[in-house]
């Protein structure tokens, strides 16, 4: 079984090298050439890079805020490190894009933020919860 289970990967691997070169894809996020990767680092950078493209291609059409609030809510926010799993934090956001650091190792890589369910702008964190400015209209701070 271990013979037909090291095929089927490899297969799946492939397909995932393939997918990621038509997208002009030669390094993940880890600095990995995706040759070297095993199919799970595959298999998100695939997804991250479909997302982004799909954001961008999202904000480039008319009414595209509403559209991207909508995407980027069924869009799992990557908050470990891509390269030795520890968690991140957050050290900028641009729009919906937060961009975040490795303690450990400095990685650095961007994920989406997640929605605040008061106003529907970004929260500016990967975790649910409202954004600042209604938290502090709720409990009364500054």
């Amino acid at each position: 079984m271990g013979i037909l289970y090291e095929s089927v990967m490899q297969q799946k691997r492939n397909i995932l090298i393939k997918r990621l070169s038509e997208l002009n894809i030669s390094n993940a996020q880890s600095g990995k050439r995706i040759h070297e990767c095993d199919y799970e680092e595959l298999k998100y950078e695939l997804d991250f890079r479909l997302s982004v493209k799909l954001a961008q291609r999202l904000s480039k059409t008319p009414g595209s805020e509403r559209r991207i609030n909508m995407t980027i809510t069924n869009v799992k926010p990557v908050t470990r490190c891509p390269k030795c799993l520890a968690n991140g934090m957050v050290i900028g956001n641009r729009n919906n894009i937060l961009f975040v650091e490795c303690r450990d190792c400095n990685r650095r890589w961007n994920t989406y933020s997640k929605t605040c369910k008061i106003c529907g702008k970004p929260n500016y964190f990967y975790v649910e919860g409202p954004c600042v400015k209604c938290y502090s209209e709720k409990h009364n701070t500054v």
